[in-house]
């Protein structure tokens, strides 16, 4: 196995369970194997690439690997650094310590490939926006990316460059803190982009993403059939100059973008934007 890990140019990471895929990487006592440190090796020195879908894009990150949970669960319950429950508990209503929409994570991260922040998936489909916005803040993680079904993230590690390809785009948050209002109440707070196929961007010395460009000719789609809501309120916000949007549990997100230029593409129906302030607060407490 060793030698084949060696000759090989690409490693493919399967879907599933990032979990039981970070498991079969590791020894029994939770340590990198040698198969793990051969690739990593491979990877530091430009000899291999490695893709990954769903469960196998999840398990690239570094620290916080995020393991189960919905933005609901987030906001009902909160968010974990423990092994997540069984995903049949969704289903079944088990008791358990932690219920089983809670957001957990791995605070040690996955396989370590992608250095850059937390990766989730499925991501625009499942309107995963709550859910990685808390993980992200919460856990002090620079930034967190948001892969879209039929979409690739394209990463040149060397070059800190990324790239998008695919059907729809990957979301993007950075500058994320959790600071406490004038009552005591806390505030996830971030920077949102959302890259569509074509665009492309760098990440600086801060993890933030620089020179940002946009792709130049949006594919026709059709917002309100193909997109959910979220997309629809970051249209809102775009042509009010604010959106708020009551969330479960008495939560409020409030998006903000930072100039109307940035707006420019969605307002042409086009679904790539750049630069929109996230702030998720309980209702009751002050912006």
């Amino acid at each position: 196995m060793y030698e084949l890990l060696e000759s090989i140019d690409g490693l493919f990471l399967n879907g599933g369970d990032q979990s039981l895929t970070l498991t079969a990487w590791l020894t029994p006592d939770k340590k990198p194997s040698k198969a793990l440190t051969l690739i990593k090796n491979r990877l530091a020195n430009k000899r291999i690439v490695i893709g990954g879908t769903s469960a196998g894009t999840a398990v690239m990150t570094a620290n916080n690997m995020i393991t189960g949970g919905t933005g609901d669960g987030a906001l009902q319950y909160g968010i974990f650094n423990q092994k997540p429950p069984s995903e049949r508990c969704e289903i079944n209503q088990c008791e358990g310590e932690i219920p089983a929409t809670a957001v957990t994570y791995r605070a040690k991260g996955g396989l370590g490939f992608f250095p850059y922040g937390i990766m989730d998936t499925h991501f625009s489909e499942r309107d995963r926006q709550i859910r990685l916005l808390m993980l992200t803040a919460s856990t002090d993680s620079e930034m967190g990316f948001g892969v879209d079904e039929n979409t690739a993230l394209l990463v040149n590690i060397a070059d800190k460059h990324v790239s998008v390809i695919g059907e729809h785009g990957v979301w993007v948050i950075e500058q994320t803190q959790v600071t406490n209002d004038s009552n005591d109440q806390p505030i996830s707070e971030g920077v949102s982009h959302y890259l569509t196929s074509g665009s492309q961007a760098d990440i600086d010395d801060k993890q933030q993403l620089i020179h940002i460009e946009l792709a130049n000719e949006g594919v026709s789609i059709d917002m309100q059939a193909t997109y959910p809501t979220y997309h629809q309120w970051i249209k809102q916000a775009c042509r009010e100059g604010k959106a708020s949007r009551k969330q479960l549990n008495n939560y409020e997100l409030v998006l903000l973008p930072s100039s109307i230029t940035d707006c420019q593409k969605i307002l042409k129906n086009q679904p790539s934007y750049q630069s929109i302030t996230l702030r998720l607060r309980m209702l009751g407490s002050s912006l």
